[in-house]
């Protein structure tokens, strides 16, 4: 413990403390005084000079091909939806495809490993085999079941208080689809929504589930598919563009793709009917001279063969 301070020592503490605090105020107000006596100064501005800027970047889709704004503007200018072709896909050429083409499609969104439709004329199942079961109609029936069972697969309806019964078929373990006269089918998602979907639907086998594969007309995908990539609305040629770009990219996939049982997966949003109607359709099918049928000419009787673009469609560097 230290002793205390004399009157004298403290005292003479006292005067050091202040002394130093007066030094210290002395300090402050010289640097103070030295920093206001700096004066402003800008930076020297840069000399311009001339240079080269590349940009690069993307959209939200998958990067291949054609900027679907690009078409637009260029058809806005005028120019043609087989020059807005050829300026994106530099090296390629316009190939016919038989109006019978047909893709395999994933159906993402029924992903409970079943095949759920609503009834309707003349709904078949059939097999792999070609052997088919026609399903029978009437109020007891409120939906039809594809799921599987061992190697093979079970087929259910649904009835009105909400239980599943089971239906022998004598189908054989092949896969089993859905089919109709109309060549529409409405499936029914997990979620409890109801797409239609043109062609036939099948449940194929992935490990002990199964994905739902929507087999179509590749003309009929394209329909689907469009609306969902760009408003119809669009300058003509603009949608005639993106209809043979959507229909090369399925094909180009359906070819060289490594996929199991399935050609393509609905990153192109495959929406089934929902966007299917007149004034899409016309802009989609009509007036290009080579796609689809033209408007003007399909009223004498005449059609165009399906076009696709060949050769390797590159990604943007």
């Amino acid at each position: 413990m230290s002793s205390p301070q004399t009157p004298a020592a403290f005292l003479a503490t006292r005067r050091i403390t202040r002394l130093l605090g007066a030094a210290l105020a002395l300090a402050v107000i010289g640097t103070l005084g030295v920093l206001t006596a700096i004066p402003a100064q800008a930076d020297s501005a840069a000399s311009a000079r001339s240079a080269r800027f590349t940009i690069h970047g993307a959209g939200w889709g998958h990067g291949w091909g054609m900027s679907q704004y690009g078409a637009y503007g260029a058809a806005r200018k005028g120019l043609s939806w087989k020059r807005i072709l050829a300026f994106y896909y530099r090296g390629t050429q316009l190939s016919t495809m038989p109006s019978g083409t047909k893709i395999k499609v994933w159906i993402t969104a029924d992903n409970d490993s079943s095949l759920r439709v609503l009834p309707a004329s003349g709904l078949t199942v059939r097999d792999s085999t070609g052997h088919r079961y026609t399903l029978p109609a009437g109020p007891n029936y409120t939906s039809w079941r594809i799921s599987r069972s061992g190697p093979g697969y079970r087929l259910a309806y649904r009835t009105k208080s909400g239980s599943y019964l089971t239906k022998s078929t004598g189908l054989t373990t092949g896969t089993w689809s859905f089919s109709t006269p109309s060549k529409i089918v409405k499936v029914v998602l997990p979620s409890g929504s109801v797409r239609s979907y043109r062609g036939t639907v099948a449940l194929i086998k992935s490990g002990s589930g199964g994905r739902t594969i929507n087999t179509v007309l590749l003309e009929d995908y394209v329909r689907g598919v469009v609306p969902a990539e760009m408003p119809t609305s669009w300058a003509a040629d603009a949608v005639r563009a993106q209809a043979v770009a959507a229909r090369s990219y399925a094909v180009r996939l359906r070819d060289v793709g490594r996929y199991s049982g399935y050609d393509i997966c609905p990153h192109h949003r495959l929406s089934g009917l929902q966007r299917n109607g007149p004034r899409n359709q016309q802009r989609q099918c009509s007036g290009s001279g080579h796609s689809w049928h033209d408007r003007h000419l399909s009223r004498q009787g005449r059609t165009h063969p399906i076009r696709v673009i060949q050769r390797r469609l590159q990604r943007p560097r």
